[in-house]
């Protein structure tokens, strides 16, 4: 891909395994449509499976098939990759949605039992559902010094702002061996998140979702209305592709249209000293009393077409150059050895 334009249209030329079609679509503007499907349906199931790693393959997808596609003006690569990235917020946070909208089976508690059966019910709503939070904390003694809390956050861009940290009432159980708090209170959000927070005697003790010895926030109450889900999903994800997603895909694009520009004046060089060699040829010669002229024509070949590798550092050569222009790496032969019995004699011809 480096070593040559990764967008040149020699490559539009049908091949023995069936490209015609390829070929059709690469010379058709169906091929911006294409480059945007192809490069979210290469995406979605990843991110699905895991988001971080899904929004660094976003962009490689879409320089993909932008190669495949050979499109080749660097404004219409921009253009197509970022519809394509805001295609991708869209039917990611509609993805996103049943995930978010479905209250997860999940057992509320502290690492170490103190505090259980943690709860909220009903888990959607609206801004006028008075919403239960309550947990249940595991002490004998009915003289300890207990003060529970709730935390409630609401989802706002990519972070978790408006986080209330709210006291809970309580009632006695029957046994005399646990307490239970609970909590009667609106939410503003649409996506919410909580956690329980309690202090026994000045020891305080965190639950949640637990995962990998870290107490993690559960996700609710949400909104009832699917529809304000999607739009708070949307800017979700549209900051979070912005900030990861987007910024991998313009240095990958600038640094490829610098390497293609590279090789694009490297090629017009090779060209111009071609046919300046042709035009000397034309006037009788070139001046070989100039030593710099005649070293670019050993150089440069005689304007052939034939190409070959320099074998020290990898640069095009023209079939006919005496060395390469690059490296300077000479191309002559050397005279070749010849044993007779114990004496070398090297050859002159």
């Amino acid at each position: 891909m480096f070593g040559s334009d990764p967008f040149d249209d020699d490559a539009n030329k049908s091949g023995p395994l069936g490209q015609d079609l390829l070929v059709k679509l690469r010379n058709s503007k169906l091929k911006y449509p294409f480059i945007v499907f192809a490069a979210n349906a290469f995406f979605l199931p990843i991110l699905l499976l895991a988001q971080c790693f899904g929004l660094i393959v976003l962009p490689l997808a879409i320089l993909l098939f932008l190669y495949v596609m050979k499109v080749q003006n660097f404004w219409h690569q921009l253009l197509i990759g970022m519809f394509t990235i805001l295609i991708a917020v869209l039917l990611s946070a509609a993805a996103l949605v049943p995930t978010v909208t479905t209250e997860a089976d999940l057992e509320i508690k502290s690492f170490d039992g103190t505090l259980v059966d943690g709860s909220l019910t009903p888990f959607r709503g609206n801004r006028s559902t008075l919403y239960n939070y309550s947990i249940t904390v595991v002490n004998d003694n009915v003289t300890s010094d207990i003060c529970p809390y709730v935390n409630i956050g609401e989802l706002k861009g990519i972070s978790i702002d408006d986080w209330n940290k709210s006291m809970l009432d309580h009632f006695l159980n029957e046994d005399n061996t646990s307490v239970t708090y609970y909590l009667l209170t609106h939410a503003n959000g649409t996506i919410n998140l909580f956690s329980f927070s309690v202090s026994v005697n000045g020891v305080w003790y965190e639950a949640g979702n637990l995962n990998d010895g870290t107490v993690f926030a559960v996700q609710g109450p949400i909104d009832e209305s699917t529809l304000a889900v999607l739009g708070y999903l949307s800017i979700y994800m549209f900051f979070t592709v912005m900030q990861l997603a987007f910024p991998v895909f313009l240095i990958l694009l600038l640094f490829l249209r610098f390497m293609y520009k590279s090789q694009e004046a490297k090629r017009k060089m090779l060209e111009s000293y071609r046919k300046k060699k042709l035009e000397d040829d034309g006037k009788g010669g070139p001046d070989m009393g100039d030593p710099e002229r005649s070293r670019r024509l050993s150089a440069f070949g005689d304007g052939s077409d034939e190409m070959f590798v320099c074998s020290e550092c990898g640069a095009d050569v023209p079939a006919t150059a005496k060395f390469c222009p690059n490296c300077g790496e000479s191309f002559e032969d050397e005279e070749p050895e010849i044993d007779i019995g114990d004496d070398r004699l090297r050859g002159r011809g």
